[in-house]
């Protein structure tokens, strides 16, 4: 449990998240706001869920914290945070981008980058890179020189069978699982061939 969380960026950037509270019953680490040493703001309540690995605003009626997934999203913010996310961007209800900071109990996925043993000359350089997790699987997402392309190529790892599938409607090719590799092709065309990795984070 991490008893102070420094805040990087935003309007309250000189300011502190700090520990004041375990639910065990409900399995989460509260945090309040602090400013130039202020008592702590019940108002601005924040909460990391460890089951759920996602951090919430505590205030049932009386909120002033909703969540982004960056420091200029103003028009899609939750009063919940996606699964995991390394970084938090922390909005109040104006909408103002008020705090940033690195998440203390983000978990690394690996592996982030998976290059491919076979791959198409037309997709030369392309490898697949980690964005982000949904439920109980992994997605990652087209990449070349490290860039990743647009969603319509994103593939999901089920974290419990360990099986590679397409992910979203929007992929143009097809993703099948091999057993030991995965393919993706378009038709009689094979793009990529890459090993199932052997030692991710989900094994």
């Amino acid at each position: 449990m991490v008893n102070t969380i420094s805040i990087t960026g935003g309007a309250w950037n000189t300011a502190t998240y700090d520990y004041v509270n375990t639910d065990v019953n409900n399995t989460y680490y509260e945090y309040g706001l602090s400013i130039a040493g202020d008592q702590v703001k019940e108002n601005y309540y924040i909460a990391y869920n460890w089951t759920t690995r996602k951090w919430f605003d505590t205030q049932p009626t009386n909120h002033h914290n909703t969540f982004g997934t960056s420091s200029t999203d103003l028009n899609t913010t939750g009063r919940e945070t996606t699964e995991n996310p390394a970084v938090l961007y922390v909005f109040d209800t104006s909408p103002r981008f008020t705090a940033q900071f690195t998440n203390p109990y983000y978990e690394a996925i690996e592996p982030q980058t998976i290059t491919p043993t076979t791959v198409n000359p037309a997709w030369g350089g392309a490898t697949y890179i980690w964005i982000q997790t949904v439920g109980t699987s992994e997605i990652y997402t087209l990449a070349f020189g490290g860039v990743a392309t647009n969603n319509n190529h994103e593939i999901q790892v089920d974290t419990i069978t360990n099986t590679w599938s397409d992910y979203g409607t929007n992929n143009p090719n097809t993703v099948t699982d091999n057993g030991s590799t995965v393919t993706l092709s378009s038709g009689t065309t094979t793009f990529v061939v890459f090993n199932k990795p052997t030692s991710a984070s989900w094994l």
